[in-house]
């Protein structure tokens, strides 16, 4: 046969008319012919049909073909997910994303999320969302924040829809694991004889304890519990030896450590561990370093210093160091660095012990990478001279006299000595506690200033005062308390003058801030005056201050709130020596100020004597 086929595509399964597409005419070759061209493309899930009518020639009648019956089924996609995060933390949020492969163009219907606690994705279900697909397009899920640490599973489901049949992810794709957070873990060193928190140099036979406090910044999120261990070491650096507290429990977040004392003098330290719960990790707190000082049997000598500069570049520095705190002698050992900006003189150096005091050791030590321009190096023993106050008054004292010359750019120098003493009276300076128990120091300057105030008047004698003419300003609820001396007064505040100087004449029994230092409880160096004689002749609140020793307490109470500060230096300067007094601190610090060694001749004290003390608590 020859002749034109045409083909019929309907959109039944019965060939039954009408047709929804008609090819165009195709010429038998051979009595076959090729149909391919006519494509046709299903819309929906159904029964379709095809049919070819040959039209004849001159040989063969016309005819139909058989009805061919197509039947299309739904297609049958595949369903990827992806999480944002597969490891977050307690607290943490992660949503999941899902891709449809093998649908439709037109694909819709939905897609459920949900996270598992296992792993075969049917314990602990949370609903991440059910999400309706657009053009074969599959949003994100709800972010869902997991709130317990552990491993999950993430599964989505498309529903399907006409023409798509439905899919399911496949559980262990997606495996989240949810991390323990890390708590923060602060200790403090509590002083149980002395009811002092947070410290790190106690006296011989003091009782201490460990406080741990376990806590979190999660917002949201319980807080941890469960114990701590703590241990106690008879080293400074949390090795070595030591007593093991198991399982104290957090109360509060806070846990406590057994008690440990009397303590004998030496180094120690506190370590806590905490063991962690559900959704906190165990972790270790920071070596928490404590130093029992030597038996407090005897004071320190204290030290005088000034300096000759009549011979400038050359400057003449002079210490005097007087045993005035006791009845008995005492080993010392005192150690002054050449300062920056000068250089030793050699062979300049005289160390002459007055009575009864000795000499060891009198010698400049090279130079070193500690102490670059060397020091000057003092020891023996020193006589008593109980309460004298000057090299005048003093006949056992130890003078150390060296020379320097300073450089042509250096407009101020300061020079500071420090002493180590025999506390304990084992005969050594070595002990815990017993370094840098005093300093002296003094300050040379090519130009005048302005120097510290004079905060004494005559002892035992009436001084007359004028009308008053500065005006304090009064802070409020702010006091200063020392308990070691029994002083708790007001604070209130004393001008700096336009000659940058601070008048103190009517402080009376009250403590004064000096303005242009640090207020009180804030960043940087507060400076607090008083009198150490006030002007009916009467000690002062000040009259004792320079007894204070390294690890007494300075307390602030201001609002409500108390600031403990623990004093870390006692000096004495020479009145001129504002920069000592107002020495630069980023973190809160005071100073307390006062007089020291009345000459009656002068009428006025020669020295002035610096407490200077850290901030540790505040509650």
């Amino acid at each position: 046969p020859t002749g034109p086929v045409t083909f019929s595509y309907f959109t039944n399964g019965t060939c039954t008319a009408p047709a929804a597409g008609t090819s165009s005419t195709f010429t038998l070759s051979g009595g076959t012919v090729d149909g391919t061209t006519f494509t046709q493309t299903p819309a929906t899930v159904g029964s379709y049909s095809f049919q070819a009518t040959y039209s004849g020639d001159a040989n063969y009648l016309s005819g139909t073909s058989p009805c061919e019956l197509l039947t299309v089924g739904k297609a049958s996609p595949t369903i990827g997910t992806s999480l944002s995060s597969s490891n977050i933390s307690v607290g943490g949020s992660v949503h999941d994303s899902a891709t449809l492969t093998g649908a439709t163009a037109t694909a819709g219907g939905t897609v459920t999320y949900t996270a598992y606690s296992n792993s075969l994705c049917t314990l602990g279900a949370q609903d991440g969302g059910t999400k309706t697909v657009a053009a074969g397009v599959v949003p994100d899920s709800d972010s869902l924040t997991f709130n317990a640490a552990g491993d999950y599973n993430w599964q989505a489901v498309y529903s399907g829809d006409g023409n798509n049949a439905g899919a399911t992810s496949t559980c262990l794709n997606e495996h989240l694991v949810v991390g323990k957070l890390t708590p923060t873990v602060i200790t403090s060193i509590y002083d149980d004889t002395n009811d002092v928190n947070d410290v790190s140099l106690v006296d011989f036979g003091v009782t201490v304890y460990d406080l741990a406090t376990v806590s979190s910044d999660a917002v949201g999120l319980p807080a941890p519990t469960g114990k701590v261990n703590f241990s106690f070491y008879n080293t400074i650096g949390c090795t070595g030896p030591m007593s093991v507290d198991l399982d104290q429990a957090l109360v509060g977040g806070v846990a406590q450590s057994t008690s440990h004392g009397p303590l004998t003098a030496g180094a120690y330290s506190f370590m806590a561990h905490y063991n962690g719960d559900v959704n906190y990790s165990a972790l270790d707190s920071a070596c928490e370093p404590l130093t029992v000082n030597a038996q407090g049997l005897f004071d320190p000598p204290f030290g005088i210093k000034t300096v000759n500069a009549q011979g400038v570049p050359v400057l003449i520095w002079t210490m005097v160091w007087i045993n005035n705190g006791n009845h008995v002698p005492i080993a010392a050992a005192v150690h002054d660095p050449i300062p920056s900006g000068t250089t030793y003189v050699a062979g300049s150096l005289t160390c002459t012990p007055s009575g009864t005091s000795t000499t060891s050791t009198c010698e400049f030590e090279t130079t070193s990478i500690t102490f670059p321009k060397g020091r000057i190096v003092w020891s023996g023993i020193i006589g008593d001279d109980f309460g004298a106050t000057t090299a005048l008054a003093a006949a056992n004292e130890v003078t150390i006299v060296y020379s320097v010359t300073v450089s042509s750019s250096v407009n101020s120098v300061r020079n500071i000595a420090t002493i180590d003493s025999d506390l304990n009276g084992n005969g050594s300076t070595n002990d815990p506690g017993e370094q840098n128990v005093f300093s002296a120091s003094a300050r040379w300057a090519r130009f005048g200033g302005p120097s510290i105030p004079g905060t004494g008047f005559a002892p035992g004698q009436l001084t007359f005062l004028p009308t008053h003419v500065v005006d304090y300003k009064g802070l409020g609820d702010l006091t200063l308390e020392v308990p070691a001396l029994g002083i708790n007064i007001p604070i209130i505040g004393v001008p700096q003058e336009s000659d940058k100087a601070w008048d103190v004449s009517w402080l009376g029994g009250d403590a004064g801030w000096l303005a242009g230092s640090a207020f009180p409880t804030v960043n940087g160096n507060s400076v607090l005056t008083a009198h150490v004689y006030d002007a009916n002749g009467n000690p002062g609140p000040f009259v004792n201050v320079s007894k204070l020793k390294w690890g007494d307490r300075v307390i602030i109470d201001a609002w409500g709130t108390q600031y403990t500060y623990e004093v870390r230096e006692v000096l004495q300067v020479n009145p001129d020596d504002v920069s000592a007094m107002m020495k630069h601190q980023t973190s809160p610090w005071l100073t307390l100020v006062t007089c020291r060694g009345y000459d009656e001749s002068l009428d006025s004290y020669l020295y002035r004597v610096l407490v200077r003390a850290v901030l540790v608590s505040v509650k």
